[in-house]
């Protein structure tokens, strides 16, 4: 199975699978897919929220599973690129459209930036980090102003690091770390990365990180020095092609093109 995205809930795994919506893998190592019905090419991205599963599909709907009730809601928008927790009843939804905030009770949404947008993340209680397909922006909610904070990065994913420190999974440019205003770190081919393609980031603590591509899975010490190990088919990996990680107790679980 195609493993698009690893996420934790409750002491399960929540897997996005290509063509199925998503998996759930309990603690007994059973793996239940919950099938939506629907024509799905590939879930996009997944978040796990207040019982709930945010499922997008990278050519079509946005879904949303309730998992008490088992009922499932179709929303109309479409291409969603990234899902994000945003405050204790909205989560943070990015699309060709913009940046969009959803209220996971109502179902409404509102618009926080126009710009097409990849990824998002929040870094102040009024105020995200947008990135579209070239450059990160600083976007205000209240007014939408737009900032641009860095040039050319492509992010993938932004994850926090700790309060005001943050990485991204940049798809030209490798792992950028960065606080709110400016870059701290960069990692790489120049100092131990095989490529600079990062497809997403994986968060042990604020010293290390799992960064996965399309040249297995790196795992990162940041400090006191930067120290690099790649993992690979030879490791005994499914695919070196690996789009998520997810790190629970003293195990990780690694979603690549052939499975988990």
């Amino acid at each position: 199975e195609y493993v698009s995205s690893i996420k934790g809930y409750n002491n399960k795994l929540y897997l996005g699978i290509q063509n199925s919506g998503f998996a759930i893998y309990d603690n007994q190592n059973k793996i239940t897919k919950q099938n939506f019905d629907k024509d799905i090419d590939e879930t996009r991205d997944l978040l796990v929220y207040k019982d709930q599963v945010f499922v997008s599909d990278y050519k079509g709907p946005f879904f949303q599973y309730n998992l008490k009730t088992k009922k499932v809601k179709e929303s109309p928008w479409v291409f969603v690129k990234s899902i994000y927790p945003f405050t204790k009843d909205d989560i943070l939804i990015t699309n060709f459209l913009g940046a969009h905030r959803y209220n996971i009770k109502t179902g409404e949404y509102s618009k926080i930036s126009k710009l097409k947008s990849y990824t998002a993340i929040p870094f102040h209680k009024d105020s995200i980090f947008n990135g579209n397909f070239k450059d990160l922006y600083k976007v205000n909610i209240n007014n939408q102003t737009e900032t641009l904070f860095l040039k050319e990065m492509y992010f993938n994913e932004i994850v926090p690091l700790s309060k005001d420190l943050y990485a991204g999974a940049s798809n030209t440019k490798g792992v950028i770390i960065f606080n709110r205003n400016k870059i701290i770190k960069v990692i790489n081919t120049s100092n131990g990365l095989k490529d600079n393609q990062i497809l997403s980031l994986n968060v042990e603590d604020k010293n290390m990180i799992w960064a996965s591509s399309t040249q297995g899975l790196y795992r990162i010490t940041l400090s006191p020095t930067i120290q690099i190990r790649n993992f690979s088919v030879a490791d005994g990996l499914f695919s070196n092609i690996v789009n998520a990680s997810f790190t629970k107790g003293d195990s990780i679980y690694i979603g690549t093109k052939n499975g988990l």
